[in-house]
């Protein structure tokens, strides 16, 4: 469908990586629905590799603002600040947030007390731990929003015990699994840190952590290293360290002690063609991220995901992620299954297929109409 051109735009915030990747297909759908869109970037993130890197890598035009310029991390009030001035100065037709960090929540607040609709990307998913910071910007995200897109099956049937209505939700798929199809074939062909050449010709895993639970404390950091060496003395890890885990092991003075852990290689942030080659080459993936195990489970990969709790529960029930927590017996079974090539896969995710972006555009077109009749 193409859509007559609007003189009000379209805006599509983000503020750290997941967010890009998400954002990065539906803002070109969106304009080649004929839309005008603003891209807008809350500065979340500034790390290069986290941020800045990936518009290149993802061929994405840079931000159209920056909503909180400077060299320091924006608060979260800010972030929120900065919304709603640029809401009430542009009147956008709506406003697209995606995911559940501090910008989503943040963004959408600010958006609604502008009173410009809100419509979030990658809705319902619930965790039910609302110890994760995640959990609850995607509770305050969803309650503020008038049009909510869900990735997976669960994320509906969260809305509907929350009370949302039938019209309010659709159905289209997980977003950042067209930009994985879309760069697969690029990211098979990335640039590898040197070091790594060695590791890749022959099987390894790759680990990530940077959850707050996981990494921001002495005592986490510590039982972390302890369930991890047994894994590394088994199976080579790459460890590609997240900002908030390096200054975390600095802080907490670790870094000496996981740099010496037989077997696991320390490497600074790696872009995301780099990080999804090796998602593709690994024997198994392990990690507490919620982005990086919906990819792993696109790519065939047996992901271990470090946590009591998914929000992405679709990964768990078709068998292409285990949860394992911090409980060592569960991890050993984990790595023993993937390593025997017995990981309990069973077949591919609904609407994760490369093609959520048109299907998402169809509801935010069907949701605009609504709003003008």
């Amino acid at each position: 469908m193409t859509s007559a051109p609007h003189s009000e735009p379209l805006g599509l915030v983000v503020g750290a990586r997941p967010n890009t990747m998400k954002a990065a297909p539906l803002l070109r759908a969106l304009e080649a629905a004929g839309h005008r869109t603003l891209l807008l970037h809350t500065g979340q993130h500034r790390d290069p590799a986290l941020s800045g890197e990936l518009f290149a890598q993802l061929g994405l035009r840079s931000p159209d603002l920056v909503l909180c310029p400077g060299p320091e991390r924006p608060s979260f009030e800010a972030m929120l600040a900065a919304t709603a001035r640029w809401c009430r100065e542009v009147r956008p037709r709506a406003l697209v947030v995606f995911g559940d960090v501090d910008s989503t929540a943040a963004a959408a607040l600010g958006a609604h007390r502008a009173e410009t609709p809100v419509v979030h990307a990658e809705a319902g998913l619930r965790s039910f731990d609302r110890s994760m910071p995640e959990e609850v910007n995607r509770i305050l995200a969803d309650a503020v929003s008038s049009l909510l897109l869900a990735s997976e099956p669960a994320g509906l049937r969260n809305l509907e015990r929350e009370g949302r209505r039938p019209d309010e939700m659709v159905l289209v798929g997980n977003l950042m699994i067209d930009t994985l199809e879309a760069f697969r074939e690029d990211a098979s062909r990335a640039p590898l840190p040197e070091v790594l050449r060695p590791l890749l010709a022959a099987p390894f895993g790759l680990l990530t952590l940077h959850r707050p639970a996981n990494v921001d404390t002495a005592a986490a950091l510590r039982a972390w290293r302890e369930l991890l060496a047994p894994v590394a003395a088994r199976i080579p890890l790459v460890f590609p360290v997240h900002p908030r885990t390096a200054r975390s092991l600095d802080l907490h003075r670790e870094r000496a002690a996981w740099e010496r852990i037989p077997g696991l290689t320390l490497l600074p942030p790696l872009g995301y063609l780099q990080c999804l080659r090796l998602q593709s080459q690994a024997r198994l993936v392990l990690t507490d991220s919620g982005g990086v195990s919906e990819e792993a489970s696109v790519l065939d990969t047996p992901c271990l995901v470090l946590r009591e709790h998914t929000e992405r529960p679709i990964t768990v029930e078709r068998g292409t992620a285990l949860l394992v927590g911090r409980d060592r017996a569960a991890l050993e079974r984990g790595v023993e299954l993937a390593l025997a090539g017995r990981f309990p896969r069973r077949g591919g995710i609904e609407l994760w297929d490369g093609r959520a972006a048109p299907r998402a555009v169809r509801a935010v077109e069907g949701f605009l109409a609504r709003l003008s009749s």
